[in-house]
């Protein structure tokens, strides 16, 4: 398939990393080892105030690749402040993240450019905001697809959020710069569970939303990562997780006007009372059930 190339990359790729020396390698490697050419996407690396060798390895890769930029916090944000940094000075028409200890499948970042990049020849003028696609995970020995249920049609955020079996890993979706630069959409900072309300909030408020079959990441189970978890941290993660629900409900109550708002477009009418109801809900592992709140 013959891509037309402009001056700005299509992809921007941001990695937030602490103390990533053992693992981002490998991140990059699955990057650079696709056979894509590199004015089509731009990696970010966002070193977050390491206290390893992460700095010295991102300043190796940079010198080597040109389409690739380091940023460094002297004082940790965690991942949503690193990620709110690559947005920042991201040039690319869409954005995917990526966490340091993941990698991206062989020929699946090359698999999701030229769906793109396909996309909008056919659909010029009609932008995609959100793209979901599906991932593996390093503990699954058959490769499953997670979602492969899900429609492949193009929606309104809110009935993607109520029809659709949705994600609360960040990295599971590719968002259009420019939604969200319109919609002023940030992460939370020095937090933990800094995505769950940042995903929430740009699927309820995207026009066009589509799930595409396609495995982009695999996913690096917890327990095959490196580092340990104290009771302390575990204390530290109960609050998180607490304010972090808390920013979820504040994210549902600002979305059920939009949804009336999007539902009379296209229904001419607001949406009935169980479509906003199934349009707030809770967690269950690593999929969102948006019935419970």
């Amino acid at each position: 398939m013959q891509i037309i190339h402009s001056s700005l990359p299509l992809l921007s790729i941001i990695i937030p990393i602490h103390n990533g020396k053992n693992e981002i390698e490998r991140c990059l490697n699955s990057i650079y080892s696709q056979n894509i050419e590199q004015d089509l996407f731009e990696v970010i690396c966002v070193d977050d105030a390491s206290t390893d060798e992460t700095c010295k390895i991102l300043s190796q890769w940079a010198e080597k690749r040109k389409n690739l930029k380091v940023l460094r916090h002297e004082t940790n944000k965690r991942q949503g402040g690193a990620r709110n940094s690559g947005m920042d000075i991201s040039r690319g028409k869409y954005i995917s993240f990526i966490d340091h200890d993941d990698i991206y499948i062989p020929e699946g970042l090359k698999n999701i450019i030229n769906s793109l990049s396909q996309y909008e020849k056919q659909n010029y003028g009609h932008l995609l905001d959100i793209l979901m696609f599906d991932y593996i995970k390093s503990d699954d020995p058959h490769k499953q697809l997670n979602y492969s249920h899900n429609s492949t049609e193009i929606m309104p955020g809110y009935l993607f959020l109520s029809q659709q079996e949705c994600s609360w890993y960040v990295w599971q979706y590719i968002y259009r710069k420019g939604y969200l630069h319109h919609t002023q959409r940030r992460f939370r900072e020095n937090v933990l569970f800094e995505d769950s309300d940042f995903i929430l909030g740009a699927l309820a408020h995207a026009h066009r939303v589509k799930y595409f079959k396609e495995k982009l990441i695999c996913y690096s189970v917890p327990g095959t990562r490196t580092g340990q978890t104290t009771t302390s941290d575990m204390q530290k993660l109960i609050g998180q997780r607490f304010l972090s629900t808390m920013a979820i409900k504040n994210e549902a109550e600002k979305f059920l006007p939009s949804a009336s708002i999007l539902y009379g477009k296209h229904h001419k009418s607001n949406p009935p009372e169980s479509t906003i109801a199934e349009a707030v809900g809770g967690r269950n592992g690593d999929k969102l059930h948006i019935n419970h709140l």
